[in-house]
């Protein structure tokens, strides 16, 4: 399962942040792990513009692509609260 979550800058509309969790059992199989799988840090010139430019990314399958290591990514409490909320929602709706 996977889990995305995008916030606009509300300083700059033209900046936002997204980050994507995959969900995977625990080893044992009695609990969920939340895996931070991507962010990305983007920017578009225009209103008018489509696409989205990656300022920063981190890829944890592809870190060839990635600009920045684990690490450095910010991660608030926010957003983990945020991504837990969608699971829990996601894990209701199906049940």
């Amino acid at each position: 399962m996977r889990i995305e979550l995008g916030y606009i800058n509300k300083d700059n509309p033209l900046e936002k942040e997204v980050y994507v969790f995959w969900v995977k059992d625990s080893q044992a199989g009695d609990s969920l792990l939340l895996i931070l799988g991507s962010y990305k840090k983007q920017s578009k010139p225009s209103k008018q513009r489509r696409n989205w430019n990656n300022e920063v990314c981190y890829e944890r399958l592809y870190p060839t692509y990635s600009t920045c290591k684990k690490g450095d990514v910010p991660l608030p409490e926010n957003v983990k609260e945020d991504a837990i909320r969608a699971l829990i929602e996601r894990i209701a709706v199906t049940i």
